[in-house]
Formats: structure tokens, C-alpha cells, sequence
């Protein structure tokens, strides 16, 4: 019986090394979906970010102006500001920020703190 349960548990755990699969694989990126935003109809980036495309991309342009913000390796800063206003404007979890953007809740929490 114990070695039944010691070659189950082998067994799962190999299996979660081995046979890992990504949890964010969607095709579309963060980036993609801001770029959709700014590009789509002007009522859904109101809707989504609390703000039209000319307002979002004025903020963008004078946060980096007159900041420290910047674009990093992975995330544009305009991804940055999104991913911020989205989390406020639905007040979702870091998971299903995450989970839109296709970021682990690490790098949202990091940009939500960054902002």
C-alpha cells in the first residue's frame, strides 16, 4: 500500500515537471489588446480604461515626459498604463488582469505598485 501511494506521487509530480503547460497562451498579448483599444471603436476604450484614445495617449505621453516611467524589456509603457486603469476601472483580481493581459499576477501587481 505505501509503495502504491510513493509511485502515485512520484507519478504527479513528474507529470507536473515534465508535462508543464503555459498558463498564459493566448495569441493576443497585453500589447496586442491595448493597440485593439486604441485602433477599435472609440466607446470601447472608454468603457474598458475610463478614458478616450486621445486622452489615454496624452496621459501616456506626459507620464513619460514627466516621470521616471518608461518603457521596460517586456511591457510598453502605454501596456503599463493599461494594465493600471483596468484594474481600477473593473476592480478585478490580479489573476483576471492577468489572464486579459497574458502577465503573471507578479508583473501586474509590480506595475500597479510601479504607477
Amino acid at each position: 500500500m505505501v509503495g502504491l501511494v510513493a509511485t502515485a506521487g512520484a507519478r504527479f509530480y513528474a507529470e507536473s515537471i515534465f508535462f508543464n503547460l503555459p498558463y498564459h497562451n493566448s495569441a493576443p498579448t497585453g500589447q496586442m489588446w491595448v493597440n485593439e483599444l486604441l485602433s477599435g471603436n472609440p466607446r470601447h476604450i472608454k468603457d474598458q480604461l475610463g478614458m478616450g484614445k486621445h486622452v489615454f495617449r496624452n496621459f501616456v505621453k506626459r507620464l513619460f515626459i514627466m516621470t521616471s516611467a518608461s518603457h521596460t524589456w517586456h511591457v510598453d509603457l502605454s501596456e503599463q498604463v493599461a494594465i493600471f486603469l483596468y484594474t481600477i476601472v473593473t476592480n478585478l483580481s490580479n489573476r483576471k488582469v492577468g489572464e486579459c493581459f497574458q502577465r503573471s499576477g507578479d508583473t501586474i501587481s509590480k506595475y500597479l505598485l510601479a504607477l
